[in-house]
């Protein structure tokens, strides 16, 4: 698969974890696992999207941290505001599943401006790689 095309599909999945994630934050009821899950898959994809976009291989992997260094790595900035969405990490499939692992609270607006923000971020940044929207 093309870079390009692979951005593409990468960039359009993750607005579905993000309207989920919208969805569910003011529902005290939901768990924020159930949120965290969708912002982390959400940046997930939006990071894979980015590095796709600028031909920057990567592994299979839900990591964010390694995500952002790879990213950087690369020779591609990434912006510090935006760090604070690694945390995400920990409500990834692999580590979601283990139900002895207790996640800190979640702040769920917060998390949820900052999956906005990443997502400006990379569609500023694929704009440039040559991928308009």
């Amino acid at each position: 698969m093309k870079q390009l095309e692979q951005a593409r599909i990468l960039l359009a999945k993750p607005l579905e974890d993000e309207h989920a994630a919208a969805a569910l934050v003011r529902d005290m009821g939901i768990s924020d696992a159930m949120i965290g899950f969708h912002g982390q898959q959400a940046a997930e994809k939006l990071l894979k999207a980015h590095l796709s976009a600028r031909s920057v291989a990567f592994r299979h992997t839900h990591n964010l941290s390694a995500l952002i260094g790879i990213l950087e790595k690369s020779g591609y900035a990434f912006p510090d505001a935006l760090r604070p969405l690694a945390a995400l990490t920990n409500f990834a499939v692999e580590f979601r599943c283990d139900i002895f692992q207790e996640f800190g609270g979640l702040d769920r607006q917060a998390s949820l401006e900052l999956i906005r923000q990443l997502r400006g971020f990379a569609d500023n940044e694929i704009a440039h790689a040559g991928l308009k929207r």
